[in-house]
Order: structure tokens, then sequence, then C-alpha cells
């Protein structure tokens, strides 16, 4: 009864001893886990760049939802974006946040929530790390203790686009800049432009008007009736003066400058200066502009001479005007009495069958034309399915190498809990082995061990009898 109490007690030592080496075996493996997160998404869709205002970012949502965003500006990259598409972050509070790229770097960061489903994470001071996510093309995250794996697949062939997109935001604010510094010479070119016109349009109707004032003559003689001469008029002033200084007498020439001239018309001109980047017409040349502009009638004056002429007084100048006369006839040609050359017919026809045999030739290279025509569309179309169906292999490829990366890396969780189970079945052997002293299953050593047990419960026994019969 007694050695049967002690195999008890030895029995339940031992298990005790198991189960602390398999508690201290536990953890030590989840925390091997912790390392590699069994959680993991890749990309659902192609990565998209886009820009607003001064905002450059690039996107794509992932297998279960979540959609991640890297945002930049001029300065390089600013924040990386996580949408996890349900509410589970409280607003407006900051997480403790750990980024790895698996064998480069590990960083700790605090992240913002913006919202109940989001959460931003500043990267403005870490362009290395932003340098290791696009060459590795992974990075994992660590959110209070929960820990995820995003599969980056053609994020590093779509970076390019980004980063130009970056880089463009500086060279606009800097051709912002370039044509606000080129508009102020173009305005004061515009100005002078202007001043230029109005002082050629002033000299151009002065002259116009002293042209008028001598071509439109008219002579009217001592009866008062009007004289028309077809004889061309003098072009300069002075020798109509001279002309009349012959014939006026200085009584004439007293009562003419006793005459006071009408007042002349003021002309006002208006100078606007319009900015050039509302002139929207091209600048016309003064004399397309003097000759779609027509002048004005000049008002009437009072022309003072020194001289006047006794006989004829100078009212008006004036032309006569042109007549042209068209006719217009009508006539009929009666060809049946002509006779007709043969010979011209023969060769004629000959004309006409070389002209069929080119008509022919010509459809027959038409018709070839629309052939090859038809056969380059064809070969187009078969290039483009071609091209769609290389573009769906690779794909296909891309989504095989997913599905083998993610085997493989499932069988290696597998393989590490297989090893655990094994290790924990061996321990468990153990115990029982040194539990059981059956002679079938254990070994020299423990067979020893059991004989010095025994021998040692001998001497005890011996040892209480001597006891007892000592009392």
């Amino acid at each position: 009864m007694s050695e049967y109490s002690f195999k008890k007690t030895a029995l339940k030592a031992l298990m005790g001893t198991a189960i602390l080496s398999l508690s201290a075996f536990m953890p030590m493996s989840a925390k091997a886990q912790e390392l590699n997160p069994d959680i993991y998404f890749f990309p659902a869709k192609a990565w998209t760049v886009s820009k607003s205002a001064n905002t450059c970012r690039i996107t794509n949502q992932f297998n279960n939802g979540y959609i991640v965003e890297i945002a930049g500006s001029q300065s390089w990259v600013d924040v990386l974006n996580i949408n996890f598409r349900q509410a589970i972050f409280e607003q407006g509070k900051d997480y403790d946040v750990k980024l790895t790229v698996p064998g480069k770097e590990a960083i700790a960061l605090k992240g913002h929530a913006p919202n109940p489903a989001g959460l931003s994470t500043n990267l403005k001071r870490h362009k290395e790390l932003y340098k290791d996510i696009t060459t590795s093309s992974v990075f994992d995250i660590e959110i209070e203790g929960n820990a995820f794996r995003f599969y980056l697949t053609g994020f590093a062939s779509n970076v390019k686009d980004f980063e130009r997109c970056m880089g463009g935001l500086e060279s606009e604010e800097g051709k912002i800049k370039q044509a606000q510094t080129d508009q102020e010479p173009e305005l004061v070119a515009v100005s002078r432009t202007s001043n230029q016109l109005d002082e050629d349009l002033i000299e151009t109707n002065e002259a116009m008007l002293m042209e008028q004032d001598i071509m439109d003559v008219t002579v009217t003689d001592a009866q008062g009736e009007e004289i028309y001469s077809d004889e061309t008029l003098p072009a300069e002033e002075e020798d109509i003066i001279v002309e009349i200084h012959e014939e006026v007498s200085e009584d004439d020439v007293a009562e003419l400058a006793s005459m006071t001239p009408m007042p002349e018309d003021e002309e006002i001109i208006e100078e606007k200066f319009i900015p050039a980047s509302e002139v929207k017409e091209p600048i016309i040349s003064p004399e397309e502009q003097h000759a779609e502009i027509k002048p004005p009638s000049p008002p009437a004056e009072v022309i003072q001479a020194e001289e006047v002429s006794k006989k004829q007084i100078i009212k008006s100048i004036k032309t006569p005007d042109t007549i042209v006369h068209k006719k217009s006839s009508k006539a009929k040609a009666d060809f049946r009495s002509e006779r007709v050359n043969t010979e011209d017919y023969g060769a004629s026809s000959m004309l006409l069958s070389t002209i069929q045999d080119l008509k022919a030739k010509v459809e027959a290279l038409e018709t070839e034309n629309k052939a090859l025509n038809s056969d380059l569309q064809m070969s187009l179309q078969a290039s483009q399915k071609e091209g769609v169906a290389i573009a769906t292999d690779n794909w296909n490829l891309e989504r095989a190498t997913l599905k083998y990366n993610e085997a493989e890396r499932q069988l290696k969780s597998l393989s590490i809990k297989l090893q655990a189970e094994r290790a924990k079945c061996a321990a468990e052997k153990k115990d029982l082995e040194m539990t059981l002293f059956d002679p079938q299953i254990t070994e020299a050593s423990q067979l020893a061990h059991l004989a010095e047990l025994q021998a040692e419960l001998a001497e005890a026994k011996a040892e209480i009898a001597r006891l007892r019969s000592g009392l």
C-alpha cells in the first residue's frame, strides 16, 4: 500500500513538471509567431495615381476591402493613410503604430484617426522607410498589438508616375511665376502699340481731309451756273493759289479776310489699356485699320484765301460720276455641215480602248488594295487580341505567384505547428516513460533508477522496523 502511494506521489510530481515545461514552451512559440504575421493582404485592383490641388496620391484596394493610400506634395512623401472600412477607432485619438519592412527597418510612430474607419501615419521625416517599402513592395503594420502584412504587388511599376506627379508640382509653380514676370513687358508693348496707332490715325485723318478738300471742286461763273472741268486738277495748293492770284482784286481779299472762320470740332481720343491676358484678337497694323475704318465726313469749313477771282468763286470741289455701259449678246453655231475626220476617229477609238484597259488595271489594283487593307485590319485585330491575351497571361502569372507565395507561407506556418506538436509529444512520452516503470518500454537507466528507489524503500522500511522495536 505504501509503495502504491509513493508511485502515485511520484506520478503527480512528474506530471507537474511536464505541465510547467509545456507552459514555458507555449509562450515561446507564440512569440515566434508574432514576428511573422499570419494575417496578410494583397492588392485586388491596379494602382491609381491621382492629383488634387497640391497633393498627389497613389491608391489601391486590397482583397479584404482595406484601402491603402500614400500621399505627398512637392516636399516628397507626407502621409500613409489606411481605410479599414469599419468603425474601429475613436475619432481624433492617437494610436501607437509600428511600421516594419521585413529584413530592413522597423520604426515606431504615432497614428492619428481622422475618422472612425481610418488611420493616418506621418512619413515626412522617414524617407528611407518609403524607399525600403518601394524596393521591397511589402510592409508590416502593428496597431495596439494587432499585426498585419500588406504585399504591394505592382507598386514599384507605378511609383514613377507618383514621384513624377510630386516633382511636377514645383515646376508648375515656377511656370506660374515666370508667366507673371513675362506679362509685364507684354503690357508695356501693347500700350506703346496703342499710342502709336492713335498718332497714325490722327495724321491719316488730316491727310484725307486735305485731299478731299482739293479733289471735290465745283466752279461757278458770274451768272451762278456750275462749270465742270474734265481736266485733271493740280495736285498742290501752290499752283491753285498762283492761278487765282492773277484774277482776284484787293476789295474781294479784304471782304474775305473780314469773315470769321467756323470753329473746328475738337477730337477727343480716349486711351484704354487692356491687359495682355484679355487680348484675344491680333493687333491690326495702322494701314489695315485705316482701310477698315471710314473717316467721318469733315465739317463745313470756310476756306480763306489771300486772293479771290472776281469772275469765278470756288464753292466746292466735285468730280463727275463714271458711267459704265454693259452689253450682252447671244450667238448660235451650226456644225452640221462640218465633215468628220475618220483618221481622228480611229485614233480616238484606240485611245478609248487604252483607257478601258487602264480602267481595268485600276479596278484590279483597287481590288487588291482592298484585300490588303482587309488583311491588315485582320492582322491588327489579331495583334490586339494577342496583346490582351499576353496581358491576361501576365495577370494570371501574377495571381499564380501570389497563390504560390501564400501556399508557401501556409506551409511554413504548418511546419512550425508540426514541430511544436512533435516536441509536445516527445515531452509527454518522456513523462510517461519516467512515470511508468514497465520493463518492456523502459531503458537501462530507468531500471537502475528503479533499483535505487527500491533499495531506498527497503532501507526506509528497515529503519521504521528498528524504530518500532526500540519503542
